[in-house]
């Protein structure tokens, strides 16, 4: 007898064929596995379950976040579950601009009240966390927010002008389900603006004991305070780059020299957000690392200098970081780059290199950053 199961967006279909019980696993309107026998019908539809659910275990390895899913999750759930126009269109305008009010999303679905946003885009969300078992952030006065599963919201109570960040897992699986192209983004969302061209310009200077974006994919700061400064004046999109403590016992050969570039989110959270957990635990195994530099900010995606071409930054930059004053600064809550030598980073030979939680591909090319 054939049977029909939905389970975690899928449709299982059991039934006998040719003598056999068999199950077989559709979804978008094609079958996505090869089909499954065993003794009984329900047998060969627990193992269907199985790999779905074996399927869902892998893809959810790498979430920074219990609110947030991994880029294949999101992409999993805009293949396989048909979205409403209202939805697709306030994702579209999101992922193009990055951050928007809930006004500007409700007006993206052609809706004039902020309501519209609040109701339907958390309804999204509740749907996408319900199906992979993520856990919306709670509020003032709501238990479960669960915009949260979508965007990272600003400070305060939901107005018409609340502001909200789209999660770069979300804008990653909106391209891997071919509904936004990744052109749109680059250009409108992740860098609205070059941060060179600003004014001031929007690229600051940092220092580290290295560069590991793989596993470090925030800056961090060692106290809220320090990072709330260094938000006051940062815009989402802004380069922040990275050189070396002249006292760094990790990478001694790289003390002094500018090693590096990261594009920041500009949303706060802790290391333990931005790191994977075996990275997270061993920086606190370190007694150098534990418990510093946990006030973090997002990176999305980041470039390492070319090993030949790591200028001494106090030789490259003198006006930005050649004083004591500078390092302090530079070291607690970052110093943005005097405007006559910030474009000259433009000149340097970069790679960029896999960001956790944001950008996962790259070109190993050499270019001009």
């Amino acid at each position: 007898m054939r049977q029909e199961e939905n389970h975690r967006g899928y449709l299982i279909v059991g039934d006998v064929r040719n003598g056999k019980a068999q199950a077989a696993i559709f979804a978008g309107g094609g079958q996505v596995a090869p089909r499954f026998t065993a003794d009984t019908v329900e047998e060969a539809m627990a193992d269907a379950r199985q790999w779905v659910d074996n399927s869902h275990a892998v893809k959810s390895e790498g979430r920074r976040a219990p609110n947030i899913g991994t880029a294949e999750e999101y992409a999993d759930y805009f293949r396989l579950t048909p979205l409403a126009d209202y939805e697709r269109a306030m994702l579209q305008a999101h992922a193009r601009a990055g951050t928007l009010t809930a006004t500007e999303l409700s007006e993206a679905a052609g809706w004039q009240d902020f309501r519209g946003a609040n109701r339907y885009y958390g309804e999204l969300g509740k749907k996408i966390g319900t199906r992979f078992g993520l856990t919306p952030k709670e509020g003032d006065y709501v238990d479960e927010i669960w915009t949260t599963i979508l965007a990272e919201g600003a400070d305060g109570i939901a107005h018409a002008h609340y502001r909200w960040t789209i999660h770069p897992e979300v804008i990653d699986g909106l391209i891997q389900a071919n509904i936004i192209a990744p052109r749109h983004v680059r250009a409108e969302a992740a860098l609205p603006d070059d941060p060179f061209d600003r004014d001031p310009p929007d690229v600051w200077l940092t220092s580290a004991w290295g560069f590991d974006p793989h596993e470090w994919g925030f800056i961090g700061f060692s106290s809220e305070a320090d990072r709330a400064r260094f938000l006051e004046d940062f815009n989402p999109g802004g380069i922040v780059a990275v050189y070396v403590t002249s006292t760094s016992p990790h990478s001694p050969q790289l003390r002094g020299r500018l090693v590096g570039f990261l594009e920041l989110t500009g949303q706060p959270g802790t290391a333990r957000d931005f790191m994977p957990d075996d990275a997270f635990a061993r920086k606190e195994a370190d007694p150098g690392m534990a418990g510093r530099w946990n006030f973090g900010v997002q990176a999305a995606r980041a470039w390492k200098i070319e090993d030949e071409h790591r200028p001494m930054i106090d030789e490259f930059v003198p006006r930005t970081a050649g004083d004591p004053s500078s390092r302090i600064a530079i070291a607690r809550y970052c110093k943005r780059f005097d405007a006559s030598e910030a474009r000259g980073l433009l000149d340097l030979p970069v790679v960029e290199v896999p960001c956790f939680g944001g950008r996962r591909t790259f070109d190993t090319t050499p270019e001009p950053f």
